[in-house]
């Protein structure tokens, strides 16, 4: 036990270092990161217990909740963690912590092995330490036996249920469930996130027949601002043009889907909208998924513990809370170019009530076909 606060005591000290330098990243600390993560699973694999038994009261919970997923949709910065972490305390919703990346990995043409699962469920355990990449962290305690009975139960229900790779995602929400000290009392439903779930809607209910979505959009422009400051801090390449497209293409499948799908399966929320009203909206949404509402959609945890926003912006890094979204940095982070690649997104988002007015200083920006719009706009209007 010794060898686990040794570890314990320096992975907390290099993540409240991460922590302390967000949105940033630093090599070095990456690196030690990643070492102190990878020994602590090595001590996990060495500590399984070789008889091991789940609670029939767990079991009969989760196998009441396994067929009603939530899958959250949305771009990436467009407020999807957020949504999530104001969702994570409910007592009657399974909230799977940070990005699952689930429909991503699943493969239709083979099944799954215990050979070929056990590095992602190696990085499960590792997420049961460091969901997000800042406070909180450990999520399951100060004490090694959840972590260890996490492990343990990640294989157990897989080996329940047919080598697919469904049964490959159900195995970690019900080893979540069933290890997690803080579970919720009566769960319903279970909540996955991972940005671009929109645009995977038909292999998801492939394999949830019953599924449901939220999808959250954010204004395209202060959107594209925000991601331009997350790709500068951790020195990615950005090609704005093409990140301009996607999130134009994320609203455009917001709209269709919700189409398809019906208002009952399919549930849209602007993320201005969120943060100017959270209770408003949060009800609405608990009204949509069937649930009570519950005070903790006031506040953002993972799973209890209050969250640090993940804003590119220091100012609005806030632990427990929600701000109202600001209006107009994007004319502050985005050149001119740039601009003109998210005022093209215009077209894609007025289904969802984003019908901003170009301004004279923004039809400088605009290509030919726009001005061309603009200007017999204004003479139907004058005339």
């Amino acid at each position: 036990m010794n060898k686990f606060y040794e570890i314990h005591a320096q992975l907390s000290a290099c993540l409240q270092e991460r922590n302390q330098i967000f949105p940033q990243r630093d090599e070095e600390n990456d690196r030690k990161v990643q070492e102190g993560l990878d020994s602590f699973v090595d001590y996990i694999d060495q500590s399984l217990e070789k008889k091991f038994v789940i609670d029939p009261q767990l079991i009969s919970k989760v196998r009441a909740v396994r067929q009603q997923p939530v899958f959250l949709c949305g771009a990436m910065k467009s407020g999807t963690t957020l949504l999530l972490e104001l969702l994570d305390g409910h007592p009657e919703l399974i909230t799977l912590p940070g990005d699952s990346f689930f429909i991503g990995r699943i493969q239709k043409e083979k099944p799954p092995s215990h050979e070929n699962l056990n590095e992602a469920w190696r990085g499960w355990v590792k997420r049961m330490v460091n969901p997000t990449g800042q406070a909180p962290f450990w999520i399951f305690g100060e004490q090694v036996e959840p972590y260890v009975y996490f492990y343990q139960a990640l294989q157990h229900w897989y080996d329940q249920m047919p080598d697919t790779w469904r049964s490959s995602v159900l195995s970690v929400v019900l080893a979540y469930f069933c290890a997690n000290p803080s579970r919720p009392l009566s769960p319903k439903l279970w909540v996955e996130k991972t940005p671009g779930n929109e645009f995977k809607v038909k292999e998801i209910l492939d394999d949830f027949p019953s599924a449901r979505f939220i999808h959250i959009v954010r204004d395209p422009r202060e959107n594209l601002a925000s991601l331009k400051r997350l790709y500068a801090t951790r020195n990615w390449s950005w090609q704005p043009a093409g990140i301009a497209d996607m999130l134009a293409r994320s609203c455009r499948a917001a709209a269709m889907n919700q189409k398809e799908l019906g208002h009952e399966r399919y549930h849209v929320l602007r993320y201005e909208d969120l943060t100017d009203d959270p209770a408003g909206h949060m009800k609405r949404i608990g009204g949509f998924l069937g649930v009570g509402w519950h005070e903790t959609m006031l506040g953002p945890t993972v799973n209890g513990l209050s969250a640090h926003a993940n804003s590119m912006y220091k100012e609005r890094q806030v632990t427990g809370a929600v701000r109202k979204s600001p209006q107009n940095k994007w004319r502050t982070v985005l050149t001119g170019p740039e601009q003109r690649m998210a005022l093209n997104t215009r077209n894609s988002t007025g289904e969802l009530g984003y019908s901003w007015e170009i301004t004279t200083k923004d039809t400088l920006l605009l290509p030919l076909d726009m001005i061309w719009d603009k200007i017999k706009r204004t003479l139907r209007l004058a005339g």
